[in-house]
């Protein structure tokens, strides 16, 4: 079984679009590190929406499993943090 571990991806897209790129040539994508970018001016809710639509895709050419602090126990539906 081939498997492809990411992580600490921080929301940045071309690291995302590599990964759905390649996602198809693996049996399993383990994602295990940051998706978001909480300090970027872009607010949690815009980027929690494109990366659910990266988990779709991802989701549609391999099994996928997020392992983060980030998000819920089973994707795609990534939980809000709040920064003090």
């Amino acid at each position: 079984m081939r498997l492809l571990f990411v992580a600490d991806l921080h929301y940045s897209l071309k690291q995302f679009d590599w990964l759905l790129a390649h996602a198809g040539d693996y049996e399993a994508v383990i994602i295990g590190g940051d998706l978001l970018d909480l300090s970027s001016a872009l607010e949690a809710d815009v980027q929690i929406a494109i990366v659910e639509r990266y988990f779709r895709l991802i989701q549609s050419r391999s099994a996928l499993s997020i392992r983060d602090t980030e998000c819920r126990a089973h994707p795609p539906r990534l939980e809000k943090r709040r920064l003090s």
